[in-house]
């Protein structure tokens, strides 16, 4: 028996439809939040409390709602650029594994980080194509 999970969002202006199942398939959590980050840290945060463990590092992006570094600068307020970010979040970049050089496929991608949070968007052709979660690599 596997404790892994996977998250479905359905992301909208407003709000955010998540969706929680258990590695056999089953629902095990249902819920809609607002649109904010704050309020998607909160979420994680109270993911925690109900099953444990850590949130996986790493999350698909809807491929017809991908966002413009533009579009993240005006959803989320600022960002940060990879010279920019704390030394750990430059080491999530750079460390072979999950949240490294495995999925920037060991070359310098553009990416962005949101705010002052451990979320890695990687840019390709000016388009977020992967949001990676730096925690714990």
């Amino acid at each position: 028996m596997t404790s892994t999970k996977y998250i479905g969002l359905d992301v909208h202006k407003e709000s955010i439809s998540i969706a929680v199942l258990n590695f056999a398939g089953k629902v095990v959590m249902e819920c809609v939040i607002e649109t904010k980050a704050s309020t998607i840290l909160q979420f994680i945060h109270e993911y925690r409390l109900r099953f444990g463990g850590d949130v996986s590092r790493r999350v698909a992006c809807q491929a017809s709602t991908r966002p413009s570094r533009e579009q993240l600068k005006n959803r989320f307020g600022y960002t940060r650029t990879l010279d920019e970010a704390t030394p750990y979040l430059r080491g999530c970049y750079s460390t072979p594994g999950d949240a490294g050089q495995v999925e920037t496929r060991g070359k310098r991608e553009d990416v962005a980080f949101l705010r002052d949070s451990p979320w890695m968007v990687v840019i390709e052709n000016k388009k977020a194509v992967d949001l990676i979660l730096c925690k714990g690599y």
